[in-house]
């Protein structure tokens, strides 16, 4: 380029635009690679012989964000960071299942407390729902997360995440990038979270070891009463996209809200921590979803103060006023869908599988055989990063009929009592009004999207159109001879 450069400036250009049009790798020289198993092999975004259904943009980029907190002291941080650091925090909301103890910090006064310390005032209370339930009551986190799932309204975009984050700058905006990028409608973005400490700036993210590196499941243990569970995260380094993946973490989750409304939280599985995520991955992809991992960090989690609070689940029986589930149970439940030894025989119904693909179909795009084992074969880690799109087993819809449940389908039966707290007090500072409308115009945000090939071409056009006026001296300055 620099030769190129030296011999014709506006023809350099042009090189640099046409690379742009086909594509460049994140990190120039690393090509995009997954470590699966103890070695990086080149990933591979190939869809197969069929392609997903193609993802649709709606005009209003909202988004509902699902937390469950248990006595944690970091959730009102985790607010102000969502509505903080949004570029349209107008069009967020988020639903809590806040789980507490009398004289904790609670969500909402310690998200207020902040807001008040950086703009003098509480702005955006009116966006955040909450369901209240007392540490005793508490059955773990599927449980918590069933409750949570009645709070997503007509919201476009679905996260859940931790209730202990940290989000850069226009998070919500170019989160819905990520997902776009992937190319599937039904696509889910989640992985292992990357600490808070990984982030290098509020507009760039991550950048670890200079190669972009993300988290990335590939492999699957045993974990309490023998049940299947995600093992602790490998990577993903030079990712262009996200890349598809076979399973889920709870941490973070990011999709088109009909996969929330879809694939419901299951109310009945008390008690259950390990097992949570991979049930919920297969289920997902049983009812035609992908998971993928995002190709950047833009959420990132606190694993030190968290952690170290004496907070924690494992203090629940000390504030216990309600029989406790047997985990047992529930987990013997959960091993009968999977077709797990110890399993029980009961019909999870909506709790259960999806119909477009098969729990057949899984284990062996994932290298696992769970009647004889937790743990994927080697087979199974070998083809980390490189999973081609498995087509449904019914005819797909148009994106134009996708598919939208109502979401009071959800019925989760407790003896809990909740309330949901909104529209606290509406807050006029720091609240834009357009034209009139409150706060849930459905109006384009900003300008017509561009993609990045689209830039690059009106960049060639302008190129061109540059060079030959200045071949044609209409540049040069005219010099009289006298």
């Amino acid at each position: 380029l620099q030769f190129l450069y030296f011999i014709d400036p506006a023809m350099t250009w042009v090189v640099v635009m046409c690379a742009a049009v086909l594509g460049t790798p994140a990190v120039p020289g690393v090509p995009a690679s997954v470590y699966g198993n103890r070695q990086w092999v080149e990933a591979n975004y190939s869809n197969g012989a069929v392609d997903p259904p193609k993802p649709v943009i709606p005009d209003e980029l909202s988004v509902h964000v699902s937390i469950s907190s248990y006595r944690d002291e970091l959730c009102g941080r985790t607010l102000f960071e969502l509505f903080n650091y949004a570029k349209n925090p107008l069009l967020i909301t988020v639903g809590i299942v806040e789980q507490f103890l009398e004289g904790d910090m609670r969500c909402l006064e310690g998200y207020c407390k902040l807001m008040n310390e950086s703009r003098n005032t509480c702005p955006y209370q009116d966006r955040i729902k909450i369901i209240k339930m007392t540490a005793g009551e508490a059955q773990g986190p599927m449980h918590a997360r069933s409750f949570g799932g009645k709070l997503i309204q007509d919201e476009n975009f679905c996260m859940q995440i931790d209730s202990h984050i940290r989000a850069i700058q226009d998070w919500d905006t170019k989160m819905i990038s990520e997902w776009e990028s992937a190319g599937n409608e039904y696509a889910v973005l989640s992985t292992y979270v990357q600490k808070e400490e990984d982030m290098v700036s509020r507009d760039y993210g991550s950048d670890i070891n200079k190669w972009r590196e993300v988290p990335m499941m590939c492999s699957t243990v045993s974990g309490m009463y023998g049940m299947v569970r995600n093992n602790q995260a490998s990577a993903a380094r030079a990712l262009t996209r996200p890349l598809r993946s076979c399973f889920w973490g709870a941490g973070l989750s990011f999709s088109k809200c009909h996969m929330e409304k879809s694939v419901l939280h299951d109310p009945y599985s008390r008690g259950v921590f390990d097992g949570e995520e991979f049930t919920r991955a297969i289920r997902m992809w049983t009812h035609g979803y992908d998971m993928y991992v995002p190709s950047r960090g833009i959420i990132f989690h606190d694993y030190t103060k968290a952690q170290r609070s004496p907070k924690k689940w494992s203090s629940v029986a000390k504030h216990s006023n309600i029989e406790r589930a047997d985990p047992a149970i529930a987990y013997a439940r959960l091993k009968g869908l999977l077709g797990m030894g110890g399993g029980s025989t009961d019909d999870l119904g909506e709790y259960g599988f999806g119909t477009r693909r098969t729990k057949a179909q899984y284990e062996k795009l994932c290298g696992l055989e769970l009647s004889r084992s937790p743990r994927n074969f080697e087979e199974g880690k070998d083809r980390c990063g490189r999973l081609p799109w498995v087509p449904w087993d019914v005819p797909q819809k148009s994106t134009d009929d996708v598919h939208h449940d109502d979401s009071s389908k959800v019925q989760v039966q407790a003896n809990v009592q909740v309330q949901v707290v909104h529209d606290v007090h509406h807050e006029d500072h720091e609240v834009q009004v357009h034209d009139g409308v409150g706060d849930h115009v459905k109006k384009p945000i900003g300008p017509p999207h561009l993609h990045m090939k689209e830039i690059a071409v009106i960049l060639l056009v302008i190129v061109f159109v540059l060079s030959r006026m200045n071949n044609r001296g209409m540049f040069r300055r005219r010099v009289r001879n006298d």
